[in-house]
């Protein structure tokens, strides 16, 4: 085989291999639900930081721009307000996000609309 094509077949199997690589998410979902309780712990002053948290992935979404996202709702671990008695009722949603898979970026989720909100 001659030396030229030897040198196109590498270089193509090269290009393929970092295309795949590129389109690889490059945050996973763990990684990303302990951003968003990071950053929302240190927005809301949380007294337990972000262990006050715990998220659940709702989906795995992207916008017709191609990029793609983890959607969290993200959960109150102490959701009663302090001096709340047993029978009180009440949601331990703290807010839907939206978390990058390729940057890390973070976004409030409109969950109505199923869409970015707005940058956190």
């Amino acid at each position: 085989m001659p030396k030229a094509l030897r040198i196109i077949i590498v270089a193509l199997a090269l290009l393929l291999c970092f295309s795949a690589f590129a389109r690889s998410p490059r945050l996973s979902s763990e990684a990303a639900c302990a951003h968003i309780k990071s950053r929302v712990a240190q927005l809301e002053s949380a007294p337990h930081g972000p262990d006050e948290y715990h998220c659940e992935l709702t989906h795995e979404g992207s916008e017709g721009s191609g990029r793609y996202y983890y959607v969290f709702g993200l959960y109150s671990n102490y959701p009663a307000p302090p001096g709340a008695g047993p029978d009180w009722v009440g949601s331990s949603i703290v807010g839907w996000y939206a978390v990058s898979r390729s940057t890390g970026k973070l976004y409030r989720w409109d969950v109505g609309a199923e869409a970015i909100e707005g940058k956190l």
